[in-house]
């Protein structure tokens, strides 16, 4: 039976692997988004055919289409870089060890230090998780430019 401390630290544990998942998750939603980024880039050509003759509507639609593809790009690219999730390593637990010998002969000490060190990981990983998910967003408004204006440049 595990004992409260070491509850404490296996939760706080989950909790960092759930971050990560997290971030694998948005990480992974962008291939799909890019592939439709391209086909809606498609519409480019249609979009620039005899644009010489074209309404104000079209081109305007055309340079909201551009400028939606650059954010799927720009803000993509953002997302792919990724952020850096933080874990708690083996070996800044064995740190804390002989930053406080006090906690290794008291293995349920250590254990509540190290799930409050990883408490401090979790916060500062919020952070970044919010970053990337602005920047998902960012993607996603993007793509919704991109296709609405390059529609309304080619006429669909």
């Amino acid at each position: 039976m595990p004992t409260p401390a070491e509850r404490i630290y296996d939760a706080a544990a989950a909790a960092l692997d759930a971050q990560q998942a997290r971030a694998d998750q948005i990480t992974n939603q962008i291939g799909p988004i890019g592939a439709g980024a391209a086909a809606a880039a498609l519409l480019l050509k249609p979009g620039l055919h005899d644009i010489s003759h074209a309404r104000v509507a079209q081109i305007v639609g055309l340079v909201v289409g551009v400028l939606g593809l650059l954010l799927v790009l720009g803000a993509g690219i953002l997302v792919l870089i990724g952020i850096n999730i933080k874990r708690v390593e083996a070996v800044e637990l064995v740190d804390l060890g002989d930053t406080r010998p006090d906690l290794m002969g008291n293995p349920q000490a250590f254990d509540v230090e190290a799930a409050i060190k990883m408490g401090g990981t979790r916060t500062d990983n919020a952070e970044a998780l919010s970053k990337l998910r602005r920047r998902f967003f960012v993607v996603a408004v993007g793509l919704l430019l991109e296709v609405a204006g390059l529609a309304v440049a080619a006429e669909i």
